[in-house]
């Protein structure tokens, strides 16, 4: 599935502008405008984490939670199939829906490691 209408939005957005996350989108290390995207929905924040965990992602590198001022992992992307597919790891979006997670994942999608 193709995103085009979110990609649309991303593009038409200035570069320098901060998100509801509290991230600017700068120093992209790459721009994919076509990839599959596939979402991996959890049940709980604590089986999502876990996965992480099993990926080797530390909360650390991860995601600093402005509501909590600490590091924690609340959604992760990765990129399978030489970036032809673009897994993005979730909350079941009926248990919490986070815009800006799924947001902020799919802007992983297209720029890769684009934030500290």
């Amino acid at each position: 599935m193709l995103f085009a209408a979110a990609l649309g939005l991303l593009a038409a957005a200035p570069a320098h502008a901060k998100s509801a996350d509290g991230h600017t989108y700068s120093n992209p290390e790459y721009h994919r405008t076509e990839f599959r995207v596939k979402l991996v929905e959890y049940d709980s924040i604590k089986e999502l984490r876990q996965v992480a965990k099993e990926y080797g992602l530390k909360r650390e590198e991860v995601y600093y939670s402005l509501v909590r001022r600490r590091p924690e992992i609340n959604a992760f992307a990765l990129l399978k199939n030489s970036g032809e597919i673009c897994e993005i790891h979730i909350l079941n979006l009926t248990i919490r829906y986070q815009a800006e997670w799924l947001g902020h994942e799919l802007a992983h999608c297209i720029g890769g490691r684009w934030h500290e």
